[in-house]
């Protein structure tokens, strides 16, 4: 599961990196703690082939969903496994796929009460993208697909995002691709790609975020 990210680069260099005209300033970007429910910055394709980078909201909503239902509250993540079977995400897996620039996501380690977090990133620290969906709503929402833990992040958690591969991009949001054949550009992460460091507990709250927050941390309970 991935229910915090973030991304530590200016927009700037975020720009350079998916190689857009602009980034919109009200994005906020760089983000240090960013939490579900939240604007997040999400890359996708117009009509004219154009990339984009626009906010939506965290947490997918289908377009079926009520105001009484669960998902109405929507879904942080979906199974790459299955999603092009599940009635939530099976339109959006075969029209409505997009990409979340990233440079890191956060598991945590539990012993009793106390709760150690990890930042997880590229190895090299470079920006990433995680693969996700859309749907049309007000607002637009969005969902990060995940799959099977390789062995660099397994010790903490049996699931992970889907780290696209840039390169494979533009066959990633090509509309004309169902999702028999998108899935084929999802690839298993190899042992060594992901890192990962202990960082400061303060991160654990999602009302806040700070750059300090992700220095290397170890709190004395966890050795």
């Amino acid at each position: 599961m991935c229910n915090r990210f973030t991304m530590t680069y200016s927009g700037e260099v975020l720009r350079q990196y998916l190689g857009l005209d602009e980034i919109d300033e009200a994005l906020g970007i760089p983000r240090y703690n960013v939490a579900p429910s939240q604007t997040i910055p999400v890359l996708r394709k117009q009509p004219s082939g154009k990339l984009e980078l626009v906010g939506m909201k965290w947490g997918l909503v289908p377009k079926w969903a009520t105001a009484d239902s669960h998902a109405s509250v929507g879904f942080l993540n979906a199974r790459s496994e299955t999603v092009g079977e599940k009635p939530a995400f099976r339109d959006a897996a075969n029209r409505r796929r997009c990409a979340i620039p990233a440079d890191g996501y956060i598991e945590w380690t539990t012993i009793g009460k106390k709760k150690q977090p990890h930042w997880f990133r590229w190895h090299g620290g470079q920006p990433f993208l995680f693969a996700a969906l859309w749907e049309p709503g007000t607002p637009e929402t969005a969902v990060i697909l995940t799959r099977e833990a390789n062995a660099d992040t397994r010790e903490f958690h049996d699931r992970m995002p889907v780290i696209l591969l840039k390169e494979r991009l533009n066959d990633w949001l090509d509309e004309t691709r169902d999702w028999d054949s998108a899935r084929t550009l999802l690839d298993v992460t190899a042992r060594g790609e992901i890192t990962q460091i202990s960082i400061h507990p303060k991160i654990n709250s999602s009302k806040g975020e700070n750059r300090e927050w992700l220095t290397e941390y170890r709190d004395t309970l966890f050795g």
